[in-house]
């Protein structure tokens, strides 16, 4: 089960990465009794063509409680894959523990925890907007 705190933390770093890089993949959770986006996870990649850095950004907005998070996390190198190593960076700054390891297989594992947030706090009608570059 993925842990999710009571108290979410927003990330201390700047979003104005997003001025220098382009986005490259993306998920949006949208409760739809409400029509509104609780879990919005961005992925960013460098303008650079050699570039091997990537940066994800995921926020939380549970209105139902009133928690709010945002946390940013990076990865770099080669031989796994990085946006979901950048995407679990996220989730750990904002203080989301997943129940499984998501951190470099790839974006089904990113999804799956995705929908175990949304169910663990309390959201059970939602759709999900995936879009890419």
């Amino acid at each position: 089960m993925t842990t999710i705190p009571s108290a979410l933390k927003e990330s201390k770093h700047s979003f104005s990465f997003r001025e220098k890089k382009e986005i490259v993949y993306g998920f949006q959770y949208i409760d739809t009794e409400t029509n509104t986006t609780v879990l919005d996870c961005r992925v960013y990649t460098s303008r650079k063509p050699y570039s091997c850095r990537v940066i994800a950004a995921v926020w939380l907005h549970d209105k139902k409680s009133q928690r709010y998070g945002s946390g940013v996390g990076s990865a770099g190198g080669y031989g796994y894959h990085k946006p979901s190593m950048a995407i679990e960076n996220a989730l750990h700054e904002i203080g989301v523990k997943p129940s499984h390891r998501i951190g470099g297989v790839g974006y089904p594992a990113c999804k799956e925890i995705f929908a175990e947030i949304m169910q663990e706090l309390g959201y059970t009608n939602f759709v999900v907007a995936e879009f890419y570059a």
